[in-house]
């Protein structure tokens, strides 16, 4: 695996950057309009600033559960499975929608982290939701 400053491998410093822009298309277009009406940002006033509009801002893990909470909304499920075997030890996710009488499922393939797995099945199901499952 090809390493990244610091001897951090080379997907480490992109989950991030990832995370703030995984969703294009009608899919951003309808988690931001989803997201303003959500009851948790609805007239909050808290020592962190958890408007919409700052989402960027928020941590990467609190981005990847609010879009995950999306997805569910729009009947676009992800799994996140840890695989445990004698010599090794990764993860990797799954996307299943059930929409329009049709059922589409992805597999990613094995990833070192919990949050990249999860990073790529938002990837993959903001394409699902595009309407670019292939």
């Amino acid at each position: 695996m090809q390493t990244a400053t610091a001897g951090k491998p080379c997907w480490a410093c992109c989950i991030p950057k990832l995370t703030v822009q995984m969703l294009t298309g009608k899919a951003k277009a309808h988690f931001e309009n989803w997201s303003r009406h959500h009851p948790a940002l609805r007239g909050k006033t808290t020592s962190m600033d958890w408007k919409i509009e700052n989402f960027s801002e928020w941590p990467a893990e609190i981005q990847q559960a609010f879009l995950l909470e999306w997805l569910d909304s729009v009947g676009i499920y992800v799994s996140v499975i840890p695989v445990v075997r004698a010599t090794e030890y990764y993860y990797f996710s799954e996307v299943t929608s059930r929409r329009y009488r049709r059922v589409t499922c992805w597999s990613s393939g094995p990833c070192p982290t919990r949050e990249l797995a999860t990073a790529v099945a938002i990837i993959q199901a903001a394409a699902i939701y595009n309407g670019n499952t292939g």
